[in-house]
């Protein structure tokens, strides 16, 4: 398992972006050991989908999210197993967009997550997700692989 860690955390918001893949659940599990140091983080698990451009009425909006929610339960499942503070969302947009907005709305200290996910395409090492927050994100980001 590799990480790249910009700088540790030890209070405050971690942003843990979850797509089911085996690095993000990596990820999800070096965060809740970096909240287990510390009552003072909180975790911020977030799926993160875009709609298709066809559709984007109010129910089509809440049958995605519904259809997410599959991916977000069993990272809510090990955190509550962990017992550490967390809170679970989904976000609407593009990932990387997502994630970085998201993590700059609620003050979020750092983003912990993985190299690559479920996406069909990716960069050599990293995967483009991961790039773009990599250069969009104003805050610490570790990367577990």
């Amino acid at each position: 398992m590799m990480f790249l860690e910009v700088e540790a955390i030890v209070m405050g918001r971690l942003l843990v972006p979850f797509d089911g893949s085996e690095n993000a659940k990596r990820a999800l599990q070096h965060a809740i050991d970096m909240a287990k140091t510390s009552p003072l983080i909180e975790l911020h698990i977030v799926r993160a989908f875009e709609l298709p451009t066809m559709r984007d009425d109010d129910s089509s909006i809440l049958d995605a999210k519904a259809h997410h929610e599959q991916y977000l339960s069993p990272a809510i499942e090990i955190a509550q197993a962990a017992g550490v503070r967390f809170t679970g969302e989904i976000l609407v947009g593009s990932a990387a967009k997502a994630v970085v907005d998201y993590a700059n709305r609620v003050g979020c200290e750092g983003i912990v997550m993985g190299t690559r996910g479920m996406g069909a395409v990716g960069n050599l090492l990293l995967g483009s997700i991961a790039t773009k927050v990599l250069h969009l994100a104003k805050v610490p980001v570790t990367l577990v692989n």
